[in-house]
């Protein structure tokens, strides 16, 4: 059994759940196709589709650009505190035509 933090949905009816193992899966119905283990150091809180993939954030402060099932690009932003002493930590993620904006959990917004 596996406590699913969050949701995101394909253009070809598939879904993402993020995990508070850190994993990602990959759901077609209720059937798993694919685990995606320790996408993430701590538990995933953002998961946002692109048409070749998807974006993934977690509590390790990490946003990971991923293309059909490979990782492509990691960008760390766990170093990044401008709003507070606490260690960033990624809680949304949106792709929007090419651009992937960021939000954490002391209200900051990157865009990658």
């Amino acid at each position: 059994s596996h406590t699913m933090m969050c949701c995101a949905f394909t253009d070809a009816g598939l879904a993402l759940t993020g995990g508070l193992s850190g994993d990602v899966f990959l759901w077609k119905g209720s059937h798993l196709e694919w685990q995606f283990e320790q996408a993430h150091k701590g538990p995933v809180f953002a998961l946002a589709t692109y048409p070749d993939g998807f974006v993934s954030g977690g509590k390790d402060g990490r946003v990971r650009l991923w293309s059909g099932l490979d990782p492509v690009k990691i960008f760390d932003f766990s170093g990044t505190c401008v709003a507070s002493t606490i260690a960033t930590r990624i809680r949304a993620a949106c792709w929007r035509d090419g651009q992937v904006l960021v939000g954490t959990m002391s209200n900051e917004i990157f865009e990658v």
